[in-house]
This record gives structure tokens, C-alpha cells and sequence, in this order.
């Protein structure tokens, strides 16, 4: 399904963006963030007040090839 989406985005755009909430601040969340490592996700930014201080809002982007 990411090939497909990553395919058709190539098209128009040069990068896909995820938001998560950031590492180290829920262990569930890090097991998502880890998932998107794998798929070659870089984190680019954090935003600490987006959602709430609790659940930090982490930008990943993944350049498309």
C-alpha cells in the first residue's frame, strides 16, 4: 500500500509527511515512530504545543525517490 501511495505522490510532490506524537514521550507512540523509521521516515521537526505538552507533536518526512 506505501509503494502505491509513494508511486502516485512522486507524481506531484517530492516528500510525505507523518505526524506522531515525538519519541520518548509514550511507549506506545515509540513503536509507531519506530514503524515509521523503518519505512525511512527522518524526524524534522518537534512541535511541544501543537496537540498539548503532554503529546508532542513530531514531524517525519520521507524524501520520495
Amino acid at each position: 500500500m506505501l509503494a502505491t501511495l509513494e508511486s502516485e505522490a512522486r507524481k506531484k510532490v517530492g516528500y510525505l509527511q507523518v505526524k506522531t506524537v515525538a519519541e520518548g514521550s509514550n511507549k506506545d507512540y515509540d513503536r509507531t515512530n519506530d514503524f515509521y523509521r523503518g519505512l525511512g521516515f527522518k524526524k524534522l521537526e518537534i512541535f511541544p504545543q501543537l496537540w498539548n505538552p503532554q503529546n508532542p507533536c513530531q514531524i517525519l518526512i520521507k524524501k520520495l525517490e
